[in-house]
């Protein structure tokens, strides 16, 4: 797609209600309007209070949140798998985010 930006992945755990991720600049942290690393981000916290895709619930945003898309969850086990991609459009990041959570839960099955 020839596109830049940051990708990150999380693991959230529902019993201790923490998370692990990893985070990975694609060919850039930011451009001359947009910090990609704050946008993963507000995507992540938003999926992981509403256990949807970012940008997709029906809400108000909460403060920090902005209802992005560009972010998907699935839910392994009891526990959560997320991928988002920040840098381009909402559509074509949900389309890289989908490829990677594709990706992983291929890899845990």
């Amino acid at each position: 797609m020839h596109i830049q930006g940051v990708g990150l992945v999380a693991y959230y755990n529902s019993k201790t209600a923490n998370w692990t991720s990893k985070m990975v600049v694609m060919g850039a942290l930011k451009n001359e309007t947009v910090n990609f690393l704050s946008v993963a981000y507000s995507k992540a916290g938003e999926m992981i209070d509403t256990f949807q895709n970012s940008g997709t619930t029906a809400r108000v945003p909460l403060l920090g949140e902005f209802n992005f898309k560009g972010g998907v969850i699935s839910k392994v086990q009891e526990n959560y798998v997320l991928v988002v991609f920040s840098g381009a459009s909402g559509e074509e990041d949900t389309i890289v985010a989908q490829q990677g959570l594709d990706f992983l839960l291929s890899t845990l099955t």
